[in-house]
Order: C-alpha cells, then structure tokens, then sequence
C-alpha cells in the first residue's frame, strides 16, 4: 500500500477524470471493451475560478443524411448504390467532425488541469493535495479490474497519443463518450474526548470523519453514478506517555479509507462479477450434461459455475449443448453482480418424410399415407406426407402405413437441424 502524510484541515479538494470506453484487441482471449480512466482535473474549494470550472460540452454539428430510408426504399440497382454511398460519406464527416470536438474538449481539461497543478505545487496544502492523488492512483491500480479499467494518474501529453485518441473517437467501434469521474472531500470533521482518567493516567481518544463524493458524468453532462463515502478514523493515546493527540495521522488514515472506497465504488460500477449456471427442462432421459455445455460471452469462450468479470450494459451470452436450446435472450442486460441460471429446452428440429414407392404406384396415392413419429414419453405427433413438422430434438419411432404396402416402423433421431427422412415403401404380398 502506497502511503503519503496528508494534513488537510481546512481544504476541500475534487479530482477529475476522464474516461474513453474502447474496443478491445481481436485475439481470442479479448474483453469487448475496457474502460480507460485519465485524471484530467484538480479542483479545491477554496479557488473560486477553479470550483467554477466544467467541462467543456461539444455541441451537435451532425449533418442529415441526403436520403432518408423512405427514399432508399425506392432505389434499387446503381441508384440505391450511390445514395447508400453518398450516406455513408456523410455518416463519416459526422464522426470527425464529433472526433475533433471531443478532442477539444479533451486538450482543455488537460490544460485545465496542468495549470491547477503547477498552482498547488507552489503551496503546502497543494503538494498534500497531489500527494492524495498519488494514493488514490495507487488504490485505482490495486482494485480496478485490469481487463476492464486502465488508470493514467496523468493525461498525456503526446501529439501522437492525441491523434490516436481522435482517430478511436471517431471510430464505428468506439463503444460510449468519455466519462468524468468526480471526487470532492469534504473538510474532514474532528472530535476528542477523554476516555477515562485515574489516579496514574488519562486516557483520549480522538476521531476524525471524512466525507467523500463520488460523481460520474459523461461529457454532456448526464449523471451517471453518484455515491457518498464516509469514513472514520479513531484511536486512544495515554497523556503519560504521548502528548500529542495524533490527528494528522488520523485525518490520513480516513482520507485513505475514502480513497480507496472511491476506488472499489468505481470499479464495481462498471466491472460486474457475474456466474452463469446453466439448466434444462423437458429432460426425462437425462441427456442433458452440465460438462458438456459451452458458454461463450460476445464470442469468447468463458467457464460456467465460475464468477467472471464483465463490463456493466449488454452483452451476447450463448450457451450451447448438443440437442439443446437456450431458451433465454442471447442478448442480456448486465447491471448486477450476481448469479444467472441459464435454461436450456430440448432444441427444435424440422423433420419431414420423404417416401419412395416402386414405378407404377402412383405419387398421388402417397398423400393418403399414415405419417407419425412417437416420442420416447409415448407421445405421438402425426406428419402428414409433404409436411414439416417441429418437434423438439431427440429419440422417436417413425411409422408410415399406406394401403398395398407393408407398414414402416423404425427408430430415428433428431437433433437440433433440418432432417428429411427417406423412407421405402414395398408392396405387399
């Protein structure tokens, strides 16, 4: 654990960041998205140019498309083309022109920034204050999830990593805006008090309070999460032996309390520890296998009864199984860590017959044949010849009778796809 002596009585202080949601990497192992957290701002109390301060907000500049989907709907061939052509032109000027304003906005809070900075280095209670981001740099690293969340203590000042950030922004991968995560302490609030006295000694006991908001808002603005923090430091001191009633320390001591909730608040509103557990119904033959089923989380293989950690919003979660169906949406919300049951139903197959008679048997009479398959629970589903039937996948008989030929009976089974069955019918004797 990082540690830094902090004595803050009387300063408030409110630390800003900056948060991009990029694609990930397209290895095989690859989270969709991470979170890139980057401290943009310092901000105290006692400032009133530095309390006032906000973000800049980008305004709307997207031009309209020159064809609306009524007027695609009446092009075809070259004509429908170019007009699909000249819309994604205009799509991409719109994703500059947002790119570049975003970038803006992005340059003055990291000038905003480097200016507050080089302030508090200049005074004591400043360098105190850079000292808590070091700390709260530290936590950010220790408990946000390094497949989700990325934490820059500064922005950069590269051209290079600027022009990558506008190219990223303006991107169709590009997943969300930038996020600013707030935190604003409060001055903290101390208390003291004698616990017992003797003859001998006297024993206090002091305590500190500290109150911590966390705010998260995008770039226009819109809260997104909002949560207080208080913690509290206390301990006794013997006057006999220390005269000094140590609140410094303590002020410390519940500082880092603060920012290290701040950390964990942030880090699990975005990362959610999630178990997926996986089971079927209509299973009376026992031919479902919780070993053999295969969960993939937006195309990547994961394991089942095992927590895993995903980013907060939708996400495409499948599982599959030979012979079965998930029966729940592919596409699921996750805003909650948790547990989710996965059900799994026998999968639907298609089935139709196709009958083959000899020659001189006419192909109208086999629409009077007798087409069934029965279940292995003795249920019976009639298929008429020319027919497809759905049916849940699994084990049936097939029987087919049809006058002047020997009845059909045999074992069949179906799984989760299109099966046309051929069936020969002889003539009877």
């Amino acid at each position: 654990m990082r540690t830094c002596k902090i004595f803050l009585k009387t300063v408030s202080a409110a630390v800003f960041f900056i948060a991009q949601v990029v694609p990930a990497a397209a290895e095989a192992d690859a989270i969709p998205q991470k979170i890139t957290l980057k401290l943009c701002s310092v901000e105290t109390a006692d400032t009133r140019m530095d309390k006032a301060w906000a973000p800049p907000t980008p305004p709307s500049v997207e031009q309209e498309l020159p064809y609306t989907d009524s007027d695609l709907v009446m092009l075809t061939g070259p004509a429908l083309q170019k007009a699909l052509e000249e819309n994604r032109l205009v799509r991409a000027e719109n994703r500059r022109r947002s790119a570049r304003l975003q970038l803006a906005s992005y340059i003055a809070a990291e000038q905003h920034m480097n200016e507050i900075i080089n302030r508090y280095q200049t005074t004591t209670a400043g360098r105190f204050v850079i000292l808590a981001l070091d700390t709260f740099a530290g936590y950010m690293g220790e408990y946000c999830d390094p497949e989700f969340i990325q934490f820059f203590h500064r922005m950069d000042n590269d051209e290079g990593a600027k022009e990558a950030f506008l190219q990223a922004v303006g991107s169709e991968e590009t997943a969300a805006v930038p996020y600013l995560v707030k935190l604003v302490f409060a001055t903290p609030r101390e208390q003291s008090g004698a616990v017992s006295v003797t003859s001998t000694y006297r024993v206090s006991k002091s305590t500190v309070t500290q109150m911590l908001t966390v705010q998260i808002q995008a770039l226009d603005g819109r809260m997104i999460f909002a949560k207080n923090i208080k913690e509290t430091a206390s301990e006794g001191y013997n006057s006999v032996v220390q005269t000094t009633d140590g609140g410094g320390d303590l002020i410390q001591s519940a500082m880092e309390k603060c920012l290290e909730s701040a950390a964990k608040a942030i880090n699990d509103h975005f990362v959610k520890q999630t178990t997926f557990t996986v089971e079927a119904k209509n299973d009376k033959n026992g031919d479902f296998r919780a070993e053999n089923a295969v969960l993939t989380v937006d195309g990547v293989e994961r394991p089942l009864n095992s927590p895993i950690s995903l980013l907060a919003g939708k996400h495409e979660v499948k599982v599959t199984h030979s012979g079965f169906r998930q029966t729940d949406p592919e596409v699921m919300n996750i805003s909650s860590s948790g547990v989710r049951k996965i059900i799994m139903d026998k999968a639907l197959c298609s089935f139709s017959v196709e009958l083959q008679c000899p020659q001189d048997a006419g192909s109208d009479s086999l629409a009077d044949a007798d087409v069934s398959i029965t279940g292995d629970g003795g249920m019976q589903i009639p298929v008429p010849y020319g027919k497809t039937a759905v049916v849940p996948a699994g084990n049936y008989t097939l029987n087919v009778s049809l006058k002047g030929f020997e009845p059909v009976s045999k074992k069949i089974v179906l799984s989760s796809s299109a099966h046309a069955e051929p069936v020969v019918l002889k003539k009877s004797e």
